[in-house]
């Protein structure tokens, strides 16, 4: 483990538990009635969600989410998944990440809506999921989260993709080419 990575670690549970008050503010009902998955290949990881989430929402957190590790969440769905998958060490290695069968475990257990929580630039050693953040970029699904948002009250909607304007200039490019060709 490089050095800071737990405190980036720690960042990036307090985000999953920021990614589920948002949604259940935003959605209400329908997240409060839907026991939300948090799942990660790490043991240590999954412990330090557990921490993070009984801190922030209380000891009975567990009522409305499970969290655990890919291997044990294996053979189940849940409504809701939040993938969890932050200590990917990069240039060393994406470790547990880089098995193709525990990637489809954790990508297959969302039935509506799967959150992937990942630093893009360290699992893209991967050529797996290279092409998942790229498919990911190109459907202008990859949200670039600031540190500000972890701690703000914003609604989930701040949050844009990095191509947002540029997607919306292509589209208003299109759209006049087909008002010439018309």
């Amino acid at each position: 483990m490089r050095g800071g990575s737990s405190l980036t670690n720690s960042m990036e549970a307090r985000f999953a538990v920021q990614l589920y008050e948002k949604l259940t503010k935003q959605f209400g009902i329908y997240v409060s009635a839907s026991k939300v998955s948090v799942i990660t290949p790490y043991a240590q990881q999954a412990a330090l969600l557990r921490r993070t989430f009984s801190q922030a929402l209380g000891y009975d957190y567990h009522h409305s989410i499970e969290v655990n590790t890919v291997d044990s969440f294996q053979g189940r769905e849940a409504n809701i998944v939040i993938f969890s998958c932050v200590r990917a060490a990069g240039s060393k290695g994406i470790g547990f990440l880089s098995d193709v069968r525990r990637m489809n475990v954790a990508l297959t257990r969302a039935k509506h809506f799967l959150f992937v929580i990942a630093r893009c630039d360290s699992i893209c050693v991967n050529p797996y999921w290279d092409q998942l953040v790229n498919d990911a970029r190109n459907n202008e699904a990859v949200i670039s989260v600031p540190r500000s948002f972890v701690d703000s009250e914003g609604p989930l909607t701040q949050l844009k993709t990095k191509y947002s304007e540029a997607h919306l200039k292509r589209r208003k490019q299109d759209t006049q080419c087909k008002t010439i060709t018309i």
